[in-house]
């Protein structure tokens, strides 16, 4: 049987529950015993007060706050099926193996129940009760697992999670990759009242935009409105209201403005705003007040403001945008990276959306194979976040119910093999792929043990490859 295979045949996401990230603020703890029991402590307090609650990532960073965390794994297998991957954390930095320690974890419930951690963590801040804490952990998260698999619960939608003392500001966001790529605006965005978030279609600006307002915690409403989709002639009193008698035939009616009294307005896609409102719009934000259409009488505008554009800032200041409006706006710029710079979330990702789907449609769909989702990473998203949620749907349904979503239920660009040259002979374009995925995996994951376990190859053997084929890398 090939590798793909066999990877089709493992489980890398189960839908039991959907996952809640958690973020827990980078302290250096290794030298105090009582902080890592006290943050488990309260982990089980929440988990066993809302055991609709997956902690597979709450686990993975309370190790991270235990140890200096290089790699770990967690990994669940029941009864004869495959190892199944409940949380993983990778450094995204060049770590030098030779400073670091590896460890292996098992724990065995029964003869059909097992679990293993698998860890690297530095040596230079090792210390004697680091195993035995491993070792707690481990027993700890199996029980809590098998708690939670015994309920048999599918997870609720975001708004029926509750609160969790332990997740960041951000955490209508999935994935631990943009949730640290945001964490350094959060000081940020707390003091300023204007900001401008910046990214590509389909990114989340608006979850973005939603949690700068729960960053701000005034007593207001979040009020979106997209500059895009209404008409200029119609966008002004949209914004602004208007007055009965404006015009013939017109009745009194609130804008956008008024109804964000006191709370957030999200101006979505701003560089779309006729350049005359654009003006009108700066005056608004620097003199605090405005007018209806038709009216004379000025009115507070106690309101912050949330832009977001799709546009480079280069766009955006070669005509696209006021230039004063834009470092009027840019008081603080959050940048969002598209998905395809951020790969690590994508599991996290698929797990959120393929646990919404089965809680809407209970197909029973068993969940996504490491083959399938290791193409999903492989690929370069053009429509980012919001392509992927359509994908996992088309998978989801078109996935046999009851079964396991694998490689072969991906559409036809999935499997297209980029930059294969029209001629060349077949020794040379297989060396030439070997090295590019190679490359890819190494820069990806920075450590040759674990490419070698992606690309199902021994770490003697990669080694080797690497010599072959002259690649060069910075380990």
């Amino acid at each position: 049987m090939s590798n793909k295979a066999l990877q089709d045949e493992q489980t890398a996401i189960a839908i039991t529950s959907s996952t809640v990230h958690q973020k827990i603020k980078d302290d250096d703890i290794a030298l105090n015993s009582f902080l890592p029991l006290k943050k488990m402590n309260a982990m089980i307090e929440k988990f066993l007060s809302h055991p609709s609650l997956l902690i597979g990532d709450c686990f993975i960073a309370i190790l991270k706050e235990c140890f200096s965390l290089v790699y770990a794994r967690l990994m669940y297998q029941n009864k004869s099926q495959d190892w199944m991957i409940l949380s993983e954390f990778c450094e995204n930095t060049i770590v030098d193996e030779t400073m670091t320690e590896k460890q292996e974890f098992n724990f065995s419930v029964s003869s059909d129940m097992r679990y293993c951690l698998e860890i690297r963590y530095s040596k230079a801040l090792q210390t004697t009760s680091q195993k035995e804490l491993c070792r707690l952990l481990l027993l700890i998260f199996s029980l809590c697992h098998q708690y939670s698999n015994g309920r048999k619960q599918i997870a609720c939608s975001k708004t029926n999670i509750p609160e969790n003392d332990l997740l960041p500001v951000w955490n209508d966001l999935v994935g631990n990759q943009i949730k640290d790529h945001l964490c350094k605006y959060t000081d940020l965005c707390r003091y300023s009242d204007t900001v401008l978030v910046i990214g590509q279609t389909g990114t989340g600006k608006e979850l973005v935009a939603r949690s700068i307002h729960k960053i701000w915690d005034r007593p207001g409403n979040f009020v979106a409105i997209n500059c895009a989709a209404i008409p200029a002639d119609l966008l002004e009193s949209e914004l602004f209201g208007v007055i009965k008698g404006a015009a013939t035939g017109v009745q009194s009616r609130e804008g956008y403005f008024f109804k964000a009294q006191q709370g957030t307005l999200f101006l979505d896609e701003i560089s779309e705003m006729p350049v005359a409102l654009q003006s009108k719009l700066l005056r608004v934000i620097q003199e605090r007040e405005y007018f209806s259409v038709g009216s004379t009488q000025a009115q507070k505008a106690d309101v912050n403001i949330v832009a977001s554009t799709n546009q480079s800032p280069v766009l955006l200041l070669s005509g696209q945008m006021r230039t004063d409006l834009y470092f009027r706006l840019s008081q603080t710029i959050v940048t969002l990276p598209p998905l395809k710079e951020r790969s690590d979330d994508i599991a996290s990702l698929s797990q959120f959306f393929l646990n919404q789907l089965e809680n809407q449609l209970s197909r029973g769909i068993q969940g996504l194979s490491v083959s399938a989702l290791d193409l999903l990473k492989q690929y370069n998203w053009p429509g980012n976040v919001r392509e992927l949620q359509h994908i996992l749907r088309y998978l989801y349904i078109n996935a046999p119910e009851g079964g396991l979503i694998q490689s072969i239920h991906l559409p036809d660009q999935f499997h297209q093999i980029d930059d294969i040259p029209e001629t060349g002979t077949l020794p040379g374009i297989v060396k030439m792929v070997e090295k590019k995925v190679i490359m890819r995996e190494l820069e990806r994951l920075k450590n040759v043990s674990n490419a070698a376990k992606i690309l199902g190859l021994s770490e003697g053997y990669l080694y080797r490859k690497i010599k072959q084929l002259g690649i060069k890398w910075k380990r």
